[in-house]
């Protein structure tokens, strides 16, 4: 699957970091998630979540299936609309069931992580290239999860739904293996922006 999804999507524009920096950055560490990801409350949820979807949209189909195939010209109407109504469905259930665990099994070969003197990256290789990248101040939270592998978050970012409610969600460099030199070198290039900060002011 990974080996096909390689072959066909574009290739990047740039394969070196400091192509994507801005002004005066140094790469001072690139890292990557380890094999084996692990499994999160977060990654159950949502496919307990997608299972209802996902068996709607497959009986649907299913019986959409039964009535073009059943020789009857009645039946071949409504059954290629409830074939066409169900595809939404088991792809929408498909991704919440299957999305999670396959992001997580395959995210050491498309995920990339960096760190500089002033901000943080993640690449991204999926169905295309994407390069994040987040400033390190001194408004940062910088967090460390230690365990087999661990997770260094370093921003948080807010969003505010329909609903007016605003939500948070960690970002960092998730399952690497040394969490807390990265974590280390995360803090020191925040003092020493908060230091940068002190004198321009």
């Amino acid at each position: 699957m990974i080996g096909l999804l390689q072959r066909i999507k574009p290739k990047p524009k740039s394969e070196h970091w400091e192509d994507y920096f801005h002004g005066r950055e140094t790469l001072l560490w690139e890292g990557k998630p380890e094999p084996g990801g692990r499994t999160s409350v977060g990654m159950i949820f949502m496919t307990v979540f997608g299972l209802p979807f996902l068996f709607t949209g497959l009986a649907t189909f299913g019986t959409g299936l039964a009535g073009i195939f059943s020789g009857d010209v009645n039946n071949l109407g409504g059954g290629i609309f409830m074939v066409l109504f169900a595809l939404p469905f088991v792809g929408a259930g498909a991704a919440l069931v299957f999305g999670p665990w396959i992001t997580n099994r395959y995210a050491h070969q498309l995920i990339r992580y960096a760190v500089t003197n002033k901000r943080a990256y993640i690449a991204t290789s999926w169905w295309q290239h994407t390069m994040q990248s987040y400033p390190i101040t001194g408004d940062n939270s910088i967090e460390l999860q230690e365990g087999r592998f661990d997770t260094v978050y370093f921003f948080t970012e807010v969003t505010t739904d329909s609903d007016g409610d605003r939500k948070r969600r960690k970002i960092g460099f998730e399952h690497i293996a040394n969490g807390m030199a990265v974590y280390k070198l995360l803090r020191d290039v925040q003092a020493k922006a908060i230091e940068r900060d002190k004198h321009q002011t």
